[in-house]
């Protein structure tokens, strides 16, 4: 039996029209809001947590001390130390649940799900509204060393096939289940940004910054400044 322990994070709200980004976690300081951006609305992010029947977690979530590809803090996922070395099997992780009517018909089969990440963890699953879609992430991580940033691309059609439809609003339920059942306390997974997009923004050029061995970031005046192939680019992708 899983216990769900709240976070009490809300993510902020923001209109879905005409939206090319749609952003999974994120918050006012991390996403550039303009016309082509919104963040998911009307979801709660929680801890799964095992039920030791001492209440102790066997995860944790924090806040990164230095700045992703995005020029922000990024989340990191841990074995707490309550779970350290604990032979159990079973998943834990974190969950986006939908607390109310939550309209994603925006979201066609034309569109991907991209997840910036760096990890080492040996097991990660993403499962899409409860078990209907399960997907393997771990196996699409390259590089498994925690230092490598890289850029997961899900075409949606992928999910879609598996007979999940956005059609309709969602009401209630688990709508990302992000798990991994790995008790090593020195592994971890970074997640700098998620989001879905139709690939027709103008943030298009900063989703494969992670792994272009010819972009530099750096940090100028507390903005992210990206050089590739001699032109520097903001967070948003544009020529400054």
């Amino acid at each position: 039996m899983k216990k769900i322990f709240f976070l009490g994070l809300m993510l902020l709200t923001a209109s879905m029209t005409f939206a090319a980004r749609y952003y999974v976690m994120g918050d006012d300081r991390a996403i550039p809001m303009s016309a082509n951006t919104s963040i998911m609305e009307k979801t709660e992010l929680m801890l799964w947590i095992r039920d030791w029947g001492d209440q102790s977690l066997t995860c944790s979530l924090e806040s990164s001390a230095d700045a992703g590809p995005s020029g922000y803090t990024y989340s990191i996922f841990m074995c707490h130390s309550d779970n350290s070395g604990n032979p159990a099997s079973g998943y834990y992780g974190v969950t986006w649940a939908v607390n109310s009517s939550l309209d994603l018909s925006a979201i066609t089969e034309d569109w991907k799900m991209v997840i910036v990440c760096k990890t080492d963890v040996p097991v990660w699953e993403l499962t899409v509204i409860g078990d209907a879609c399960k997907i393997d992430l771990a196996a699409k991580v390259a590089t498994k060393d925690n230092q490598t940033w890289q850029t997961i691309e899900i075409p949606m059609y992928d999910i879609f096939d598996k007979g999940i439809s956005f059609a309709s609003p969602l009401t209630s339920g688990y709508l990302f289940n992000m798990l991994t059942n790995d008790n090593t306390p020195t592994t971890q997974l970074c997640i700098d940004s998620w989001y879905f997009t139709d690939g027709n923004d103008d943030e298009q050029a900063v989703e494969n910054v992670a792994d272009e061995v010819k972009a530099v970031k750096t940090i100028e005046n507390g903005q992210l400044v990206i050089r590739k192939n001699g032109v520097r680019l903001n967070v948003l992708g544009t020529r400054f």
